[in-house]
C-alpha cells in the first residue's frame, strides 16, 4: 500500500480494552473507553496516536507485540481490560515498550461507574508522564460527552453500532443516539452521531438522500450550536454541504473546522475532506495528500485504503491502483471493496475479464449489494455481452420497485449499453434526488464516454462545480 515515508514521532497504539464482564452486552463500554483514551491522547502535542480503525483490527486476536509495533509503526502499546459489575468498575491498564516487551507503567483502578471520566483522565495523565520526554504538553481534560451517566451509556451504545457501518447497525445507532438526546438535550456528541449515521445511510446508497440528509443537517447544526469543538459534527455538515447541497465554499469551511478541532488520531476528518470534497472538485493532488495523511494515522483502515485506491483511479494512475489493492488484499482477502476497486482499475486498462472476475468476488463477499450488480452489468456490456447486461439491468429495475437503488447505478448500465438517452434520464433522476455519487461526475473515468455530450456539460454546470483542473482523459 502507498504510505508516506516521513519518520513517525513518538507513537502509541491504544488496543481495544478487553471486556471481562460476565455480560457480553458490556462490550460497548470497553470499546467506548478505548476510544475516549485515544481521543484524549490525540490532543497531546508531540504524541502520535494510531486511529481506532487500525487498532480495532486486533480486537479478539492473538498478536506478537513486536510484530504489531512494526505493522502500526509505533514504539509503545497500551493494553487494558474492563470488568463491570453493577455500578462497580475494575479497569486495568499497562503501557508496553514494543522493542523489548517490558512494561513502562501499569495500574489497576477500582471505582464506581460515576468515576469513569476521572479514570479516563488518570490513565491519560499516567501515559503522558511515562512518555514525558516526548510530550510537549499535558493531556487535555477528557471532554465529557454528558454528565448524565444514562445518556453517556446510550451514546456509547450508539457509537458501538455506528462503527459497524451496516444498515442495521446505523439504524440501531440512530435509535440510541436519539434516546441519549432525549435524556440529555445538551448532548452535542450524540447529535453529531445522529448526523453521521444519517449521512452514512445516504452515502452507502441505503436510503433516499432526500429522506435522510435533511435530518443529518439538522442534527449537525444542533451539535455545533451546543459545542463547536465536536469535529464529527463539522465533518457531517461538510458532507451535507458538499455531496447533497453542493454549497462548496461552506462545505470547505466545515471540513477545515473539523480538521482544526480533531485530535491527532482522527483520520476520518482527512479522509472525508479528501474523498467527498477535494476529489469531486478535481483537486486530486490535494486529495491524495490528505488521504495519505489519513492512511498514515490509520494504516490498517479498510475504508481509508479503499478510498485511497479510489483517488488513484480518479487520477488515472491505474497501475499504481492495481499495486495498491493487491497489497490491501494481502492484509485482508475478505474485504469486498478491495476486489471491486481492483476490478475498476482492470476495467479502465481494458482488462475486462480480470475486472469481471474481481467484481463477481466482490459481490459475493458484500452480501450481493445492488450497486455491484450494476458494475457487473456494465462490465458485461463493455465486453459485448449485451444480453447478460440487459438481464442484470432488468433485475435491478425490478428491485428498484421494492427498495432504493441509486439512479447512478442504472445510468452506469445504460451507459455501457450505449443507450445515452436512458443514461442521461437516470442521471437527471439522480440530480433530482441529489444522490451522493453524482458529485464524482466530473472526475470519475467511467463517465468519460458521456463527456462530449452537451447534456453532460449542462448537468455539470447545474451542479455548480467551482473551477477545477481539467480531467485527464485516459
Amino acid at each position: 500500500m502507498l504510505a508516506p515515508t516521513d519518520p513517525r514521532p513518538k507513537a502509541i497504539a491504544v488496543l481495544p480494552f478487553l471486556n471481562l464482564s460476565s455480560d457480553n452486552e458490556n462490550e460497548y463500554f470497553s470499546d467506548g473507553l478505548t476510544e475516549e483514551i485515544i481521543h484524549a491522547l490525540g490532543k497531546v502535542k508531540g504524541m502520535s496516536v494510531v486511529a481506532r480503525t487500525s487498532v480495532f483490527q486486533f480486537k479478539g486476536r492473538a498478536y506478537d507485540i513486536r510484530k504489531l509495533g512494526e505493522q502500526l509503526n509505533v514504539q509503545t502499546v497500551l493494553e487494558g481490560s474492563v470488568r463491570k459489575a453493577g455500578e462497580r468498575l475494575r479497569i486495568t491498564a499497562q503501557l508496553i515498550n514494543v522493542l523489548d516487551g517490558y512494561h513502562l507503567w501499569s495500574e489497576t483502578y477500582e471505582r464506581k461507574m460515576e468515576d469513569v471520566f476521572a479514570v479516563q483522565e488518570e490513565i491519560s495523565n499516567a501515559i503522558v508522564n511515562a512518555l514525558k520526554p516526548f510530550c510537549q504538553e499535558e493531556p487535555a481534560v477528557v471532554r465529557r460527552a454528558s454528565e448524565n451517566l444514562e445518556a453517556y451509556h446510550l451514546f456509547l451504545k450508539g457509537r458501538f453500532h455506528n462503527r459497524k457501518r451496516t444498515e442495521d447497525g446505523l439504524k440501531r445507532a440512530i435509535e440510541f443516539f436519539h434516546q441519549a438526546t432525549e435524556i440529555d438535550p445538551n448532548h452535542a456528541a450524540a447529535y453529531a452521531g445522529l448526523a453521521e449515521s444519517f449521512s452514512l445511510l445516504a452515502h452507502k446508497g441505503l436510503f433516499w438522500p432526500r429522506e435522510v440528509m435533511p435530518k443529518a443537517r439538522t442534527a449537525a447544526l444542533k451539535a455545533i450550536a451546543l459545542d463547536g469543538q465536536v469535529s464529527e459534527a463539522h465533518m457531517a455538515l461538510g458532507f451535507v454541504k458538499s455531496v447533497y447541497e453542493w454549497k462548496w465554499e461552506k462545505a470547505e469551511c466545515h471540513y477545515q473546522q473539523a480538521l482544526q478541532v480533531a485530535s491527532y488520531g482522527n483520520a476520518e476528518a482527512h479522509h472525508w475532506y479528501s474523498s467527498d470534497y477535494l476529489a469531486p472538485l478535481g483537486r486530486l493532488d490535494e486529495a491524495l495528500e490528505q488521504m495519505l495523511h489519513a492512511q498514515f494515522v490509520d494504516p490498517l483502515s479498510h475504508l481509508i485504503n479503499s478510498s485511497l485506491g479510489f483517488v488513484l483511479i480518479m487520477r488515472r494512475e491505474y497501475d499504481q491502483t492495481i499495486d495498491h489493492y493487491r497489497k490491501c488484499l494481502e492484509l485482508d482477502p475478505s474485504y469486498y471493496h478491495f476486489y471491486t476497486g481492483l476490478g475498476r482499475a482492470y476495467a479502465q486498462k481494458g482488462m475486462l475479464a480480470k475486472a469481471l472476475e474481481h467484481f463477481l468476488k466482490g459481490k459475493e463477499l458484500s452480501g450481493h449489494l445492488p450497486y455491484i450488480t450494476g458494475i457487473i452489468a456494465h462490465c458485461h456490456a463493455m465486453m459485448g455481452r449485451f444480453s447478460r447486461a440487459e438481464k442484470l439491468l432488468a433485475e435491478l429495475l425490478l428491485l428498484a420497485r421494492q427498495r432504493y437503488i441509486p439512479s447512478t447505478t442504472l445510468a452506469l448500465v445504460y451507459s455501457g449499453l450505449n443507450n445515452r438517452d436512458e443514461a442521461f434520464r437516470w442521471l437527471e433522476r439522480a440530480f433530482a434526488e441529489r444522490e451522493c455519487s453524482l458529485v464524482y461526475l466530473n472526475v470519475y473515468p467511467t463517465y468519460d464516454n458521456l463527456r462530449q455530450d452537451p447534456r453532460f456539460h449542462d448537468l455539470v454546470h447545474r451542479i455548480g462545480f467551482p473551477s477545477a483542473p481539467p480531467v485527464r482523459l485516459a
